[in-house]
């Protein structure tokens, strides 16, 4: 997942990127049609760019407005806070079709699967993520000195 997702935009970016969003959607709801830009709450913040709604459900917060948006982007601005609040949703997403299952017995390809709901979304179905993750890939698990894996994709 962090091979897929870290070093995205610097938050500044980002945060300039929701304004024009949310500016872009603040008209009336008949307008919406000619908006731009994707939903504000699309935009992913953070190192391991989490999207502000994944976020905000973690959080159990709104995300409805730019009022709504902002403690989740302050939160995901601190590395130690956008960590724990990827590590909840990455637990989620394991509950999604691996539930009960502990981290340390999940299989690449599981760890592969969870790495594509993180990109792609909790709410397709599992042979839509199979289908699109595993057409070429050939994971490999290594196990750290210090414990734990690291899965890679060839």
């Amino acid at each position: 997942m962090t091979w897929k997702e870290v070093g995205g935009d610097p938050n500044a970016i980002d945060g300039y990127a929701l304004k024009v969003r949310n500016f872009d959607h603040s008209g009336d709801p008949v307008l919406k049609p000619l908006t731009v830009t994707r939903h504000p709450e699309l935009t992913s913040f953070g190192n391991l760019s989490i999207q502000l709604r994944r976020a905000a459900e973690i959080l159990d917060r709104k995300c409805e407005n730019s009022k709504d948006q902002d403690a989740p982007v302050e939160l995901l601005s601190h590395d130690l806070m956008d960590l724990y609040i990827v590590a909840k949703h990455l637990s989620t997403l394991i509950g999604v079709n691996f539930a009960g299952t502990p981290g340390d017995d999940l299989t690449a390809e599981q760890v592969i699967e969870i790495a594509t709901r993180y990109n792609r979304g909790p709410d397709l179905s599992r042979k839509s993520i199979q289908e699109d993750t595993f057409l070429d890939c050939k994971p490999k698990a290594e196990l750290m000195p210090e414990g734990g894996r690291i899965v890679t994709v060839v």
